[in-house]
């Protein structure tokens, strides 16, 4: 489900030569849906995520490009052309300013996240930081959106909760 998750975003997000800011890019997950921007700053408060990012960059050869940034968004002042919300903005507990910050930082602002109508959100028990992104996100304009449909399979309960990290009901 990664790869047609990173096919989808890089059809809907043209970076071809842009300056891109990825928040929350720890991990690599989605690694290489903006390989084709000129520079690409990787974001993340978590530096064990980063870690892991930083060990993929070189089996893609594009190391140059990269500049990992352990931080917080709103300590962010870099001017880009995009800025990206990687499945991250439903983390950050004011989504109105942050969307704001990110307007004063990019001519164009991309957010990849779960909807509240989402298996996933429910399992992970996020819906409540969904539902305030998406809250957020009617006080701005938006020209362009697209809803793309992933599942992903677990073997069985301890896979799930291994995957999320904590215990769950």
């Amino acid at each position: 489900y990664l790869d047609k998750m990173k096919q989808d975003i890089s059809e809907f997000i043209d970076c071809h030569g842009q300056t891109v800011l990825i928040v929350g890019a720890g991990g690599g997950k989605l690694f290489g849906y903006a390989d084709s921007a000129k520079k690409i700053y990787a974001l993340d408060c978590n530096k064990e995520t980063l870690d892991k990012l930083k060990g993929i960059i070189p089996e893609c050869d594009q190391g140059n490009k990269y500049e990992l940034i352990c931080d917080y968004f709103e300590n962010v002042t870099t001017k880009v052309d995009i800025v990206i919300f990687e499945f991250s903005l439903h983390e950050i507990s004011d989504t109105y300013k942050t969307l704001k910050h990110a307007k004063s930082l990019a001519t164009r602002v991309i957010v990849a996240e779960h909807t509240s109508d989402s298996e996933w959100i429910c399992l992970a028990q996020e819906d409540q930081n969904v539902k305030r992104v998406e809250e957020g996100l009617i006080k701005f304009i938006i020209k362009k959106t697209n809803e793309y449909i992933t599942g992903k399979e677990f073997i069985d309960l301890d896979d799930l909760k291994s995957k999320l990290g904590y215990k769950i009901d």
